[in-house]
């Protein structure tokens, strides 16, 4: 198994895994995290503690590895969550872009549509899209 998929695989157990800080092997500790949800972004030595406050505000949540491809260093991953958000399932897709450094995260960009958690967790918002598909002109 190539070093690539052997993160991989390692990246995905650790999200489908319940024991605390079981990410943290997966991290530099001077890596960096930068991800939607956060107010800025996060050292990779406070990854894993982030990972199980999401596991235990939502604990349900569930990780799942959609794709994947790699060039080099970088590791891009496509994936699905799903939660229970208020008493109803939510689903949400995006893709991770990490740089890999001696088999270890160094950077973390993460992308994915945060209106729709919003909304979940906040019913009262309502949020018009940027574009309005209806106006386009045929």
């Amino acid at each position: 198994m190539s070093d690539i998929q052997d993160f991989v695989r390692r990246y995905t157990a650790a999200w489908a895994s319940r024991e605390p800080n079981v990410m943290a092997a997966l991290w530099h500790d001077d890596g960096e995290l930068h991800h939607p949800a956060l107010s800025a972004p996060i050292r990779g030595d406070r990854v894993a503690s982030n990972n199980d406050n999401t596991k235990g505000q939502l604990p349900d949540f569930e990780w799942s590895l959609l794709d994947w491809a790699a060039q080099g260093n970088v590791v891009f991953l496509h994936w699905r969550n799903c939660a229970t958000i208020g008493g109803k399932r939510h689903e949400w897709t995006g893709v991770d872009r990490m740089e890999l450094r001696e088999g270890r995260i160094m950077r973390e960009d993460v992308y994915f549509d945060t209106v729709p958690l919003w909304q979940a967790f906040d019913p009262s918002q309502h949020y018009a899209p940027l574009v309005d598909v209806n106006a386009l002109k045929e």
